[in-house]
């Protein structure tokens, strides 16, 4: 049910998100899409829709961590977009990133739990940084986030083929632990 329902929707949803930004495919710098964790199923719905646009435009693909993604979507709301912050701006923003641990996803949109656990760091002299509450739950701004960071790392795939069949399996992660994104320096979500 859950394919079916990511079938029938992607197309819509693709043209909305295109129509919203007032942008085509031609555009595009890259594609970002979600490789895992999640449902196998639902996943290859994503991958394939990306990998054809990716195709039919020549462009980069970026394979994202669903799971990261909602932890990287709370540098979106920082003051310098990371397309015109420079090489050391970036890494300054990455190593005060990695210095603290940032409440993300459905736990953040939870004002309870946001309200208790500003609490207990405001009592610790802590900071609680949370994304917005409208970027907490899964979403394609946190997707599109995590693929603009990682093609400006270099952390992307070439196009697909011109000539890769329509039926090529992927390499979906439904499984996937945080950390083991990425082998030499490069996305492992490429199709096999």
């Amino acid at each position: 049910m859950a394919e079916e329902a990511h079938l029938l929707a992607i197309d819509r949803v693709v043209q909305k998100a295109l129509d919203d930004a007032n942008v085509s495919e031609s555009d595009l710098s890259a594609v970002a899409v979600t490789v895992g964790p999640g449902l196998s199923l639902c996943l290859r719905v994503g991958v394939h829709k990306a990998r054809k646009i990716a195709k039919s435009f020549h462009l980069p693909i970026v394979g994202a961590h669903r799971m990261e993604a909602q932890a990287l979507v709370s540098r979106s709301t920082d003051d310098i977009p990371i397309s015109s912050a420079t090489k050391d701006d970036r890494q300054i923003r990455a190593n005060i990133a990695a210095s603290f641990q940032v409440v993300s996803g459905g736990v953040a949109s939870n004002q309870y739990v946001r309200t208790h656990l500003n609490q207990i760091a405001e009592k610790n002299g802590l900071q609680l940084v949370c994304p917005p509450p409208r970027l907490c739950t899964d979403n394609g701004v946190m997707i599109a986030w995590t693929g603009i960071e990682h093609f400006i790392a270099g952390r992307f795939d070439d196009p697909p083929a011109v000539d890769e069949p329509d039926d090529l399996q992927y390499d979906l992660r439904p499984r996937w632990p945080l950390g083991e994104e990425y082998s030499d320096g490069r996305c492992v979500a490429r199709a096999r």
